[in-house]
């Protein structure tokens, strides 16, 4: 495959993605939080308190994995179960005060990265940029992208028959 057929919105994306992850990785590293640990506490920032199997499925983990990762935040003092109020027999996990003084300083140095990564770019295509990205997010959680597989997958049935 040549090189030109690499530079595909989703190839470039993926790679900006992973090189901005990666620096913004080595600072919460320096901080003692692991990338599946501060992943879990970026989430629950948005979520909390929120349901363990809940947050695993917006991390896209298994309940057991979380669990395990929840337990070593939990002995970090980063985060807390508390009852539920609707059902006693559920704990919701919620961030600690020493959690939320950590994302500070996490989101503090992932707006830095993201500065750096968007250097050059004209304030209008910084607004170009998150609207389309948006759009993309809006797309793919759309029904239309529940169907892309079975779609994909009747084609490739069609083809091997013919074949």
């Amino acid at each position: 495959m040549p090189a030109d057929d690499l530079n595909t919105i989703g190839f470039l994306l993926g790679e900006a993605a992973r090189l901005m992850r990666r620096k913004f990785d080595d600072y919460a590293r320096s901080q003692g939080v692991t990338q599946q640990q501060w992943l879990v506490l970026i989430a629950l920032m948005r979520q909390e308190p929120v349901r363990q199997v809940t947050l695993a499925q917006y991390l896209e983990v298994e309940p057991m994995s979380l669990c395990r990762m929840a337990d070593r935040l939990q002995a970090a003092g980063m985060i807390e179960r508390q009852p539920d109020p609707a059902d006693r027999r559920v704990r919701l996990l919620c961030l600690t005060p020493a959690a939320r003084a950590l994302l500070v300083k996490l989101r503090r140095h992932g707006a830095k990265v993201m500065d750096l990564a968007t250097e050059g770019f004209p304030p209008d295509h910084k607004a170009l940029l998150m609207n389309g990205l948006d759009q993309m997010r809006l797309n793919l959680l759309s029904d239309r992208a529940d169907a892309l597989l079975a779609e994909t997958l009747a084609e490739d049935a069609q083809a091997g028959a013919s074949a």
